[in-house]
């Protein structure tokens, strides 16, 4: 399984570098909307380098016509409406 196209470079927090990291999803509805979707285990979440992908993610994003959303793993599988 390979890396989607979709990267997102951060500063690491605790090594202060450039790093870079692959969403774990693009997904395309019906109507053409795209979302960029991370999926993160809770033991995770609160991690200084996740909240430095998230935030970094969330700015990249913003100025386009994808939409970044980012799902703890326990509710991975819910149905979305």
């Amino acid at each position: 399984m390979g890396q989607s196209n979709s990267c997102v470079h951060y500063i690491d927090t605790e090594l202060h570098t450039l790093r870079s990291y692959y969403p774990d999803f693009l997904i395309e509805l019906n109507d053409g909307k795209l979302y960029i979707v991370e999926i993160k285990g809770e033991n995770l979440i609160d991690n200084a380098s996740t909240q430095a992908k998230v935030q970094f993610a969330k700015q990249m994003y913003s100025a386009s016509d994808l939409e970044y959303v980012f799902i703890p793993s326990k509710y991975a599988d819910m149905i979305l409406q």
